[in-house]
């Protein structure tokens, strides 16, 4: 569920003029985790004082590239903020399926599905885009194939 850089020079390019956020989001895909990390953490502390909602993209930017970088506790932090933060249910759908996908990187499938279910109901429920739930729905999917597989092979999930 990662996403795949096929342009280098056109993700460079773009970093050149990007903002504080974008910076962090485009570091990460580049494979600058720390850097990336390191600005956003930054990110996050000028953003103490934003509006509550609009500290929920920093969080969660933050976040992700924690799960890159396999600093699972903190991503779990940072997701749990900003899941206190999500006051109606669209970004609320948006922090559970950031949180799915944590999850899924750790191979932590039931947990996985069980926030891309509440994110692919909460889309559902709030009439989102169509794309944005196919992409919930898609995730969902896939977990629970790798979940069976991972419960056919004789490990836990």
């Amino acid at each position: 569920m990662r996403e795949v850089v096929t342009d280098r020079a056109l993700i460079e390019g773009q970093l050149r003029t990007a903002t504080s956020a974008d910076r962090v989001w485009l570091l990460r895909l580049l494979g600058h985790l720390e850097q990336s990390a390191s600005e956003g953490e930054a990110l996050l502390a000028a953003s103490a004082a934003v509006p509550r909602h609009e500290r929920i993209r920093p969080l969660l930017l933050v976040a992700h590239t924690r799960s890159w970088q396999r600093a699972w506790g903190r991503a779990a932090e940072l997701h749990a903020e900003a899941l206190t933060l999500a006051v109606d249910t669209s970004r609320e759908a948006v922090v559970r399926q950031h949180w799915g996908k944590c999850l899924f990187e750790q191979e932590r499938y039931a947990e996985a599905a069980e926030q891309f279910r509440t994110a692919l109901r909460l889309r559902q429920a709030a009439g989102e885009a169509a794309d944005l739930v196919e992409s919930s729905a898609i995730a969902l999917r896939r977990t629970r194939e790798l979940g069976s597989l991972t419960r056919f092979s004789g490990h836990s999930i």
